[in-house]
């Protein structure tokens, strides 16, 4: 999902995770998400984390260089997840809860940089197609370090 498709996308799959009341639904809740923005705290962050390590919830959050909105808002708000980080014409970032400058992603072109057509572009290259073969459990294992 993408923006506030994404923000929704990330608060569902913590609710999911986290509720009795969904106790009956397959774990991990996966959660996959394109430029979206940051949606909680640290303490929401940290009771994310502790819905990933129990193996309740995984969330692979997809983000590009340049995009304002991936960033936002900027102060108190925490990245989730494994985050792939795409770039022009250079290998993606991979990192688990790594926040990003809102600094670093002011540019001209911030709007453009929010289409999903640039994302694309940016995440199906050579350069990225080993992680682009992981599944979301493979992306946990190699880059939070917590297996299935």
């Amino acid at each position: 999902m993408h923006l506030s498709g994404g923000a929704l996308t990330q608060l569902l799959a913590f609710a999911l995770a986290g509720s009795s009341e969904a106790a009956d639904l397959p774990k991990p809740i996966n959660a996959i998400s394109y430029a979206s923005p940051r949606v909680g705290d640290s303490a929401f962050l940290k009771k994310y984390q502790e819905l990933e390590k129990d193996g309740k919830l995984r969330h692979v959050r997809v983000s590009n260089q340049g995009d304002i909105v991936a960033v936002a808002p900027s102060l108190g708000y925490c990245q989730t997840g494994v985050n792939l980080h795409v770039r022009e014409n250079k290998e993606m970032v991979r990192g688990y809860s790594t926040d990003r400058s809102i600094l670093g992603q002011l540019n001209l072109k911030a709007l453009d940089m929010h289409n999903l057509d640039v994302y694309h572009e940016r995440l199906f290259t050579n350069e990225n197609s080993e992680d682009l073969c992981l599944d979301v459990a493979g992306l946990y294992e190699k880059y939070a370090g917590i297996k299935a």
